[in-house]
């Protein structure tokens, strides 16, 4: 019953957010270091399937190598597909997930600001 509805999720938690985004009735989602297919999850076709109203927020660095390219490369490649409103934020070092804001303690108060607007 409560209205707008926000996810945030990081590693794995990033392309379940992504999912609630996608599925249900969640206006925007902040996703840090997201990946092409986590367990399954598989973020290109969710991300295409989101409608124009939905509004996504994803947050990568370079320095988060994995099998299928870095974290940045990857979350270019979903931010790519979406057609809704997207920010991206890459970073060039800060490691993958919630290690993000330890590097950039910034960043917490960009992505309040985003969802407050």
């Amino acid at each position: 019953g409560h209205s707008p509805l926000f996810v945030c999720g990081a590693s794995i938690g990033a392309n379940l957010a992504l999912k609630a985004v996608a599925e249900l009735e969640v206006e925007k989602a902040i996703l840090l270091s997201a990946g092409i297919n986590y367990r399954w999850i598989e973020a290109i076709p969710l991300a295409k399937s989101l409608p124009e109203n939905k509004q996504v927020f994803i947050v990568a660095t370079e320095d988060d190598v994995r099998t299928l390219g870095t974290a940045a490369e990857q979350g270019q490649k979903i931010f790519d597909a979406f057609t809704c409103k997207k920010e991206i934020r890459i970073f060039e070092k800060g490691g993958h997930g919630t290690n993000i804001f330890k590097a950039h303690p910034e960043l917490m108060k960009e992505l309040i600001k985003w969802l407050k607007d």
